[in-house]
């Protein structure tokens, strides 16, 4: 078993170790990183909170939430797309259906 890379990154004043993010390559771990700290310093600023652990959470339940409405979004086009794939294959079963006239 391969040992996964760490990466050293400081997030809201605290250093963390992330060992490998499937799929991520270090500079992207560090961009992931970076973009929690400027959302959790967004919600501060928003909120005056300064509990880290409350922040932290919130800057999850924020990112979990635009997760959820990208699968919901990505879901909506999946069947719209079906929808009109179905429409597509009805239209060309048709039209090859469909018997020529005498005065074809």
């Amino acid at each position: 078993m391969a040992e996964q890379k760490k990466v050293n990154v400081v997030i809201n004043r605290i250093p963390l170790d992330i060992v490998g993010i499937e799929g991520l390559e270090e500079l992207e771990t560090v961009q992931v990183a970076r973009q929690v700290e400027e959302r959790i310093k967004k919600l501060e600023d928003e909120t005056g909170m300064v509990d880290t652990l409350k922040l932290s959470l919130l800057a999850a339940v924020s990112f979990a939430s635009e997760v959820y409405m990208r699968q919901q979004e990505l879901e909506s086009d999946k069947l719209a797309t079906e929808r009109s794939v179905d429409e597509m294959i009805k239209r060309l079963d048709s039209t090859l259906n469909t018997k020529p006239t005498a005065a074809q």
